[in-house]
Formats: C-alpha cells, structure tokens, sequence
C-alpha cells in the first residue's frame, strides 16, 4: 500500500518550547483526524541535526505516538515524505477503541 498522509503535521522549524506543547499539538492534531476520518498522517519532526544535545523532538513523538489510543502503527516515513525526519502514522480502525 502507497503511503498517501491525510493530513500533515510539521514539527520541523518550529518554535516548541517544551515536552507539553509538543503533546498538546500532537495529541490535538491526531484526535481531529481521527474525527475528520483521516485514516493515515504524516507527522514531521525533523531529524535533530541542528540541535546541539541531538534530536528532541523526534524522540518525544515517537514515545507519544507508542501510547497513543487512536494510533494503530507508525514507522519512519519514505524517503519523498522526509525519511528519517518524520513518521507515516495509521489510525486504528473504528470500532476498535
């Protein structure tokens, strides 16, 4: 199946400043889709190369997204939908909650 994202999510460039902002906008993003019936998404964190500690925000989200109710599976994302710097996110299907 040909990964084709609903709806994106761009972490990259942002100015998030902190873990609880990260979720918010995360958990917010994932829920609405869900809702609209979106039934995959593209969420981009960026890789990390620019911060000085190594990645933040990728991290996070990929701990997010493990615990996440609505979220069936993720991976890293194809290499024309920013590859390492972002993840191809599956909802589950209705009914499953």
């Amino acid at each position: 199946m040909m990964f084709v994202p609903d709806s994106v999510l761009d972490f990259h460039g942002r100015d998030v400043r902190n873990a609880f902002d990260i979720e918010q906008h995360l958990a917010v993003f994932l829920e609405d889709c869900y809702a609209r019936g979106d039934e995959m998404v593209l969420v981009i964190t960026g890789k990390g190369n620019r911060s000085p500690k190594g990645p933040v925000i990728r991290p996070l989200v990929a701990e997010l997204l493990k615990r996440h109710k609505l979220v069936a599976s993720f991976k890293q994302a194809g290499y024309g939908y920013g590859g390492e710097g972002a993840f191809e996110v599956y909802f589950v299907s209705d009914g499953v909650l």
